[in-house]
């Protein structure tokens, strides 16, 4: 309603005289799923040949299902290692170019030996572009313990990937396809493994920290004490025992 509202104020001569204040309602309808390097390899197994290199390109990559279905061997470029997303495929209307990198290039290369004749399509099903793929997915994310998994959920595990890999987050923006930092920071789920290492890492930090024994047994400390405080400004060291 806010859109329409804009549109029409923005008509010569204008279709709406005012502008009404809409208030936005808080969001909270963001999924949380993502897969885990293990589970990505079990699922690659359970799926069937014609979804396979489907997966092996939205997992690394984070493409939306609609982008891939429509991609074609011509923006392939196996030579220079890269797709190419054309404006019209793209959700933002905004073309940009993919990596090719690790077993992506093996797998598109399996894909292109089972092109269909006659078929510009890199993921197709009998010659024909994919279609729904609902059937041979949900089976086989039963079939690898992954019960419920949607095709978007790779999106969200390559983004925390990109994150954890330490690439820049506006070449990570760029790869995804997220043209705003705010919807590209709802993807950026943290891991239960994640916390563990961040915890064991505060640890490590924390222990450090911790103050050395010195030869005697004690505690070494150095306090600095401020002319008002001790009525002079070298600092002196303490010990006590440990």
């Amino acid at each position: 309603m806010r859109r329409g509202f804009t549109l029409g104020h923005q008509e010569d001569p204008p279709l709406v005289r005012r502008l009404p204040t809409i208030v936005k309602l808080d969001e909270d309808n963001a999924r949380q799923g993502f897969i885990e390097q293990g589970q990505y390899q079990v699922l690659l197994a359970a799926l069937p040949d014609h979804l396979k290199c489907l997966l092996l390109v939205g997992y690394p990559c984070g493409n939306r299902l609609g982008e891939l279905r429509k991609l074609e061997w011509s923006q392939v470029d196996m030579a220079a290692s890269e797709i190419r997303i054309e404006k019209r495929q793209a959700k933002g209307k905004r073309p940009r170019t993919l990596p090719i990198y690790g077993e992506m290039t093996e797998w598109l290369e399996w894909q292109d030996k089972r092109r269909a004749p006659g078929c510009d399509f890199v993921f197709h099903w009998n010659g024909r572009g994919l279609g729904s793929h609902r059937k041979g997915w949900d089976r086989s994310c039963t079939e690898a313990g992954l019960e419920g998994l949607h095709f978007h959920d790779l999106r969200r595990s390559a983004i925390r990937n990109m994150e954890r890999a330490g690439i820049a987050r506006s070449v990570a923006m760029s790869i995804s396809g997220h043209r705003t930092e705010s919807v590209y920071k709802r993807y950026d789920i943290v891991a239960d493994a994640d916390l563990k290492t961040a915890a064991r890492k505060m640890a490590d930090y924390r222990a450090q920290q911790k103050p050395q024994l010195n030869a005697e047994g004690g505690h070494k400390v150095q306090i600095k004490y401020n002319a008002l405080q001790a009525k002079r400004t070298k600092p002196f060291i303490l010990y006590w025992g440990g």
